[in-house]
């Protein structure tokens, strides 16, 4: 049995949207400013926002979010400790300094921790939603707004999850998403999006996503682009009616993990509230190199998210040191992603429980 972490190929719409993505991609609408639009609303709608604009990537909705706030060369951010890289670099690229907080057991920011870490020249806060567990962040944005401090939400990870049907971005001035073929609800590339209430924001975005170019003639701000591509807009467009559907599946792996698994293991807290979509089901167990080539070896393959801290990564040594993550230098040695792909079938869930509980038996 060769079970794989993330099965891209057994997606069901391929088959499903075959013939409306052949016809679309036949009539040749790559550029259809309409295909954008009907991507936009459907997205404003589904998470009750006021504004949505879609991105050519989850990483460059960070920047421009960054960017239309105003925050510029030598402005602090603060960021966790323990993120995908690009939360790093996002902040970085506009001469910004991110400043690491460490994590708490949820591998999200420790709130507790925060206000050591704020100074005279912190603009914003990003918050990661990491794993795709959505928090409630009432006193963080209100602690934001006595600061005059912009919140923005990494929920990259967490699309689709809500908390009394407030969605993951509701809480902040920007809402980040991403689309990509990793993600709970997925595109066939690289696609992300920004959430925001604030109207000011709607100009400057369209601006800086189409090069810095105003009404696609006269340059106002000189920029990248950053523009979604029709293609994953249709993709997203086709696929969004099955995102309940595609949670449920994943809420219902991470529950026969939590019920099946070998208590040795430090597992995720299991919620069915809609708060946690599952994006990753992370373990943690001092073995844990170990056990990868165990499960390697039943071809069983898994992940880590992530290996490095902010600290471990080159050029950001100088500006975060380890002293301040405690808890995340010690989750990051312990934690290990399991497969909770929603493609997964009963048999290969059931074969990677046994096999870690076969490993815990022995060494654990």
């Amino acid at each position: 049995m060769k079970i794989r972490y993330r099965y891209l190929e057994r997606d069901p719409s391929l088959k499903k949207n075959n013939k409306e993505l052949s016809t679309f991609i036949l009539k040749g609408k790559f550029l259809d400013e309409k295909i954008k639009k009907s991507f936009e609303n459907k997205i404003q709608k589904y998470l009750n926002s006021k504004y949505f604009i879609s991105t050519s990537s989850g990483t460059n909705a960070i920047y421009l979010a960054l960017k239309s706030a105003g925050i510029k060369k030598n402005d602090e951010v603060i960021v966790p400790c323990l993120s995908w890289m690009t939360t790093f670099t996002s902040v970085k690229t506009l001469g910004a300094i991110p400043v690491g907080v460490d994590v708490d057991n949820d591998y999200h920011l420790d709130l507790s921790k925060i206000k050591k870490r704020v100074g005279p020249k912190t603009k914003a806060i990003i918050y990661v939603h990491f794993a795709g567990l959505q928090k409630n962040l009432e006193k963080l944005k209100t602690y934001c707004d006595k600061k005059k401090i912009f919140l923005i939400e990494d929920c990259a990870q967490s699309f689709g999850s809500s908390i009394k049907k407030k969605f993951s971005g509701d809480y902040s001035h920007f809402g980040i998403y991403s689309f990509n073929p990793m993600k709970v609800l997925s595109s066939y590339g690289e696609l992300g999006g920004i959430s925001f209430k604030s109207k000011n924001y709607k100009k400057k975005i369209d601006i800086l996503k189409y090069g810095g170019i105003q009404n696609k003639e006269i340059v106002i701000d000189p920029e990248l682009n950053h523009k979604s591509d029709n293609i994953n807009l249709k993709i997203i467009n086709l696929k969004l009616f099955n995102l309940n559907k595609i949670i449920k599946k994943r809420i219902k792996i991470a529950k026969f993990y939590n019920q099946n698994l070998d208590k040795k293991y430090d597992r995720p807290k299991f919620l069915n509230n809609g708060s946690h979509i599952y994006y990753s089901y992370i373990i943690q167990t001092n073995l844990r190199d170990k056990l990868i080539k165990f499960l390697e070896k039943n071809h069983i393959e898994t992940k880590i998210q992530h290996k490095n801290l902010i600290y471990e990564h080159k050029m950001f040594k100088h500006l975060n040191h380890k002293k301040h993550f405690s808890n995340g230098n010690k989750l990051k040695n312990k934690i290990l992603s399991l497969p909770i792909d929603e493609n997964l079938n009963a048999n290969e869930i059931k074969f990677i429980v046994k096999k870690l509980n076969q490993f815990s038996k022995k060494f654990l």
